[in-house]
């Protein structure tokens, strides 16, 4: 019974694996980049920080966001209303016809396209509004994320690529 302490002690030593390495934030910026684009562990990868973000300047980002949001809907609505009054005006002609008025018609395509040009640029708006979210929900302290520039070599050829990761280091955009 005396000889069973410690020999849990000594096996509970020889599991805990002895000194764990410690990694600096570099490698592990490195170490992430490396996975989200897919690279090979030979290759040589450089990586820097070139901006922080600041949790002051995500919500001022954020506020502007939610602001050109609603403003881009207001233009969409107000798009759809025009293609609709274009779009009824024909019918309400003396002459109704199935067919549209050529100059008519091609006012009425310009608009359907800037409307889907306007949907194009709220899908977008999304899209940031999405990410800049990801970054307020990983806020270490006053820091909201980091704006990472990485290099490497593809084929003999240095390729710089921008990244955005958030305050864990771990890439988002």
């Amino acid at each position: 019974m005396k000889y069973i302490l410690p020999l849990i002690t000594v096996i509970l030593v020889a599991c805990s694996g002895g000194e764990t390495e410690d990694v600096s934030d570099q490698d592990v910026i490195e170490h992430n980049v490396r996975e989200y684009l897919f690279l090979n562990d030979s290759l040589e990868v450089s990586s820097s920080i070139t901006d922080t973000i600041f949790v002051s300047d995500l919500e001022e980002m954020l506020n502007t966001l939610e602001k050109n949001l609603m403003l881009i809907q207001q233009d969409i609505d107000t798009m759809q209303l025009i293609i609709d009054h274009l779009a009824y005006a024909n019918m309400q002609d003396e002459s109704p016809s199935i067919e549209m008025d050529p100059k008519q018609e091609v006012k009425l395509l310009k608009h359907q396209l800037k409307l889907q040009q306007l949907e194009t640029k709220k899908t977008s708006f999304k899209q940031s509004n999405r990410v800049l979210l990801h970054l307020r929900r990983s806020q270490l302290n006053s820091i909201s994320g980091y704006k990472i520039s990485a290099q490497y070599l593809h084929k003999n050829k240095p390729v710089t690529i921008s990244l955005l990761m958030d305050a864990d280091f771990c890439v988002i955009d």
